[in-house]
């Protein structure tokens, strides 16, 4: 008896003693639930005043507040982990259930980050002066070295966090959170990057030693691989964050003949007559980092000046850059620039001025707006003190990566793969899957890209899987409603305009996964009258296997002023192009954008295996008479994917 007295005082003791640490954990629970919603409520007053009005210290003290009471919540409730993810599959309140673990993990640890981080970037979003009259750019790579251990501890915090965040599934969170999460979990892949990358930045600008980059400014209204004809060709020194030199001038006057220039791709030997491969014709490759390294070797060559790396642009880019600045005011002309008129400026700039003829004087000088907006465009940058401006800069810069309108190639190893890890280093990319993009040379030495309309029209027979064909059209109108002589000849005209009132010589490539069997070909011939070298092309196509191990189809095509055009290609594709993944057959199509290009109409239509019906995997299809549709107008690189399972 007196031992089961004391078996039961035991069990009494321990039940008490569970009972008591769960009212502690419920307390503590409790406690910084409780005291993190205050610090909400506090942040939602702030939000109501509108953020551009609060300052930086105010939200990083909320923050700091924050953090230590989410953490213990955190704490609290891992136990409850393996319950939460059972509780997953109940009706109505499961799929809320399903991120309260990712949501708390994510969450914790990117606000660690971004308490850790506040300090380092305080540089970029402060609007008070900087000590020594240092710019925003200087005193960041400063800062960077100076808190090395904070950007260590924020690069951790975002390690764990993003894959908790790519977990998450925004539809199971309030309404009033949902689009905010939809943003941040779709930059996410940019976030985890940038992370990785702020370690190397200040050595990126020079710190310790300077860099100089290779820039390449592209003219896309004479399209060429990457984005342009190379029009300006110069060099940016960073040192320690400070612009130690800046020149772009007439990519020209890089040439330098004694140099001993390699042979040109054969295209361009054969269609322009080119005996030597100078560096304004550097980018062939669509490829960036191939033509980077290119451009970086034929500038090199021409005056052995060795760079760092290569950044390239185009109109659009500075297009957008200058309207999220609001406006640079250039020396020596008399409209300051915003986004609206830059693309009328630099053409204007290039014609001769009133009462000038086109003359030596003038083509030596032709180009000089290039030289001088690039001057203008960096003072302005580094000036600039208002921290909503600078976060329209940089989201206009993202944006102008995404959609090839800005490219940047590092010789670095380590930052060109974080690069490539965000798919925003301008490569060929085929993947195990299909592949399809278009690439276009305009090899008329004119600027006529404007009025070219560009239409695709794909359709993929996977009736039977083991043999897919597709059939590829390629549709181009020219836009110009007058009549035009079509001469093939290196001219200028008294104008900028006269150079776009003009036919349309073009040297297309298909790019194709690779393993791709051309079946039949339908294209227009070109006589030889039409071309410098004299030769008549009956239509058969350039075949070549190019980056990633794409296959390439490709050939000539001139188009007269209000002309049509179309080109269809018909191949095989490898067999094991679907997939199978859970008992179904999965189709993933990679449509990559040509740099340069401002939009590219595509339509894809797929006829599904024998006995299957098709679901979309994340875009938007349509059934249309047997077959599966997509369509949309093409501003940056886009990845499409249907499954395929058995009718029942």
């Amino acid at each position: 008896m007196k031992l089961f007295r004391q078996k039961r005082m035991v069990w009494r003791a321990v039940l008490g003693l569970i009972l008591l640490m769960i009212l502690l954990w419920g307390a503590d629970l409790a406690w910084n639930s409780y005291r993190l919603w205050r610090i909400i409520q506090q942040g939602q007053s702030l939000a109501a005043q509108g953020w551009q009005n609060v300052a930086l210290e105010q939200i990083a003290d909320l923050g700091e507040q924050a953090y230590p009471h989410l953490a213990a919540v955190r704490r609290d409730v891992r136990p409850l982990y393996p319950l939460l993810t059972l509780a997953q599959g109940l009706p109505r309140f499961g799929p809320y259930v399903g991120q309260i673990e990712p949501g708390l993990e994510s969450g914790t640890d990117l606000l660690r980050a971004g308490v850790a981080l506040v300090p380092v970037l305080e540089p970029i979003y402060t609007d008070k002066a900087l000590p020594g009259g240092l710019t925003r750019l200087e005193r960041l790579v400063q800062v960077i070295e100076q808190q090395a251990e904070r950007v260590s501890v924020a690069q951790a915090a975002i390690e764990r966090g993003v894959p908790y965040l790519q977990r998450l599934n925004p539809e199971g969170v309030p309404t009033d959170l949902r689009d905010n999460l939809f943003k941040l979990k779709e930059s996410s892949s940019l976030l985890l990057a940038t992370a990785r990358l702020l370690p190397d930045l200040p050595g990126l600008l020079g710190a310790g030693k300077p860099q100089t980059y290779l820039v390449l400014g592209q003219n896309n209204d004479e399209l060429r691989a990457t984005g342009g004809f190379i029009s300006a060709m110069g060099v940016i020194t960073m040192d320690a964050g400070r612009v130690a030199a800046f020149n772009l001038p007439d990519s020209y006057s890089v040439d330098n003949f004694a140099a001993g220039y390699p042979p040109p791709p054969e295209p361009l030997e054969h269609y322009m007559l080119a005996g030597v491969w100078v560096p304004r014709d550097a980018n062939w490759s669509p490829d960036f980092p191939t033509a980077a390294l290119q451009a970086q070797a034929l500038y090199t060559l021409s005056n052995g000046i060795a760079v760092d790396g290569v950044v390239a642009f185009d109109q659009a880019a500075i297009q957008a850059l200058v309207a999220a600045m609001g406006q640079v005011a250039v020396a020596g002309y008399a409209e300051p620039l915003i986004g609206a008129n830059v693309a009328f400026a630099m053409r204007s700039a290039w014609n001769p001025g009133e009462g000038q003829a086109a003359n030596n004087q003038w083509y030596a000088n032709r180009k000089n707006f290039m030289s001088d907006m690039g001057q203008a465009i960096l003072g302005e940058l580094l000036a600039m003190r208002s921290p909503e401006q600078v976060q329209a800069v940089l989201n206009s810069l993202i944006d102008s990566l995404r959609a090839g309108h800005l490219q940047v190639y590092f010789n670095d190893a380590a930052a060109q793969a974080q690069l490539a890890s965000l798919g925003l280093d301008g490569s060929i990319h085929p993947g195990p899957a299909d592949f399809l993009m278009l690439v276009d040379w305009n090899f008329g030495f004119n600027k006529v890209d404007p009025l070219i309309q560009r239409e695709l029209d794909y359709q993929l027979d996977l009736s039977n899987p083991q043999q897919p064909v597709a059939t590829l059209s390629v549709r181009y109108t020219h836009t110009l409603q007058e009549p035009v002589t079509c001469r093939h000849e290196a001219a200028y005209g008294q104008t900028y305009e006269d150079l776009q009132r003009r036919c349309f010589w073009n040297y297309w490539r298909v790019y194709a996964p690779p393993g791709a069997r051309l079946l039949a070909v339908q294209a227009p011939p070109l006589p030889g009258t039409y071309l410098l070298n004299q030769t008549d092309w009956d239509g058969r196509l350039d075949v070549s296997t190019a980056e990633g191990g794409a296959q390439v189809f490709g050939g000539p095509l001139m188009l007269p002023a209000a002309g049509q055009a179309e080109i269809v290609l018909r191949y095989q594709l490898p067999a094991g192009l679907l997939q199978a993944e859970s008992g179904a057959l999965v189709y993933r199509l990679r449509l990559q954008k040509q740099a340069g290009l401002l939009g590219l109409p595509v339509r894809v239509r797929v006829i599904p295996p024998q006995g299957y019906r098709a679901e979309a995997l994340g875009s938007t299809w349509w059934q249309a008479a047997g077959a599966v549709q997509w369509q949309a107008t093409l501003g940056r690189t886009q990845e499409l994917g249907l499954r395929f399972v058995l009718q029942k």
